[in-house]
């Protein structure tokens, strides 16, 4: 009797802690369920609220400052933003055109491809080992050397990948450049600034040292440089053979820019990023980017 009774208390005891583990699971698979669906509701009404944010900012020319960190609030929603002005920056795709050899078998180098030179002089690349890697490049993003190849790159990160560079030099070189869906160089010198003191610097030949450079972009005016004269006036070093490849890629307005958005609430996340190019006055949506981006 005594052994019955024992039994008994076991198998009622084992069906306690059975209805105690599927209770513990079905309540863990409801917290879980209430989750996903919190954040798929966040992530669907963020959504709407950037694509709101992007029109409104699209609209409002005069608030395009890049680089700085900006709110506005929609809907009761905070949205963060920055401006990219993707103009300041070296565009790697202009190193797919290659330059001339003369009839004494020299060879010129293309306007970007001397600024890109100059670059890695910087990083402690000998000339002679950057006009290799240039050719070198050359070579992958346009075998057949046509004056109309489209543009190869769609991030920078497709040139770290091709191992050309040592992580600490790729580390300080990236924030110069750039990915822009043409193979023309164009960049925008009211653009450039203290992050970007290495590109200025390889505009101007890579003379000049940092508190020139730093003189340089505090004697800018505040309507910005109107055209190359105005920008060679100020630079306080002689600017040599930098002043003709100045005048083949400098501009002084950028018509490609970048718009990050995102929206941070307790423990979700919800970004955009919108890459557009302004023709006539009004800007273009090139294409748009969910989730986090570097590009």
């Amino acid at each position: 009797m005594t052994t019955q009774r024992g039994m008994a208390l076991l198998s009622v005891l084992l069906m306690i802690a059975m209805m105690t583990s599927i209770a513990v699971v079905i309540q863990r698979q409801w917290v879980d369920a209430l989750r996903r669906a919190n954040a798929l509701s966040f992530q669907q009404q963020a959504k709407w609220t950037l694509a709101g944010a992007e029109q409104w900012l699209l609209a409002q020319p005069e608030a395009r400052q890049a680089g700085r960190l900006s709110t506005l609030t929609l809907e009761g929603e905070t949205v963060n933003y920055r401006w990219h002005d993707n103009q300041a920056c070296f565009n790697l795709n202009a190193l797919a055109l290659r330059g001339r050899v003369d009839r004494d078998n020299i060879y010129w180098p293309t306007a970007a491809q001397r600024v890109f030179i100059a670059l890695l002089t910087q990083q402690g690349i000998s000339p002679e080992n950057a006009s290799n890697l240039i050719h070198r490049l050359a070579q992958r993003l346009n075998p057949d050397n046509r004056r109309d190849v489209p543009p190869a790159l769609d991030e920078i990160n497709q040139l770290r990948d091709l191992s050309f560079f040592t992580p600490s030099q790729w580390s300080s070189l990236a924030s110069q450049l750039c990915v822009l869906p043409d193979i023309r160089l164009q960049i925008n010198l009211n653009g450039l600034n203290t992050t970007t003191l290495p590109l200025l610097n390889a505009l101007l030949g890579g003379q000049a040292d940092v508190p020139a450079l730093l003189t340089l972009l505090a004697h800018r005016p505040a309507m910005g440089w109107r055209d190359v004269t105005a920008f060679l006036a100020d630079v306080p070093v002689a600017p040599t053979e930098a002043a003709n490849t100045l005048q083949s890629i400098a501009v002084f307005d950028s018509q490609e820019w970048a718009l990050q958005l995102w929206i941070a609430r307790d423990n979700h996340l919800a970004a955009q990023r919108t890459r557009f190019v302004i023709s006539q006055g009004v800007p273009r949506v090139r294409y748009r980017h969910y989730g986090l981006s570097t590009e």
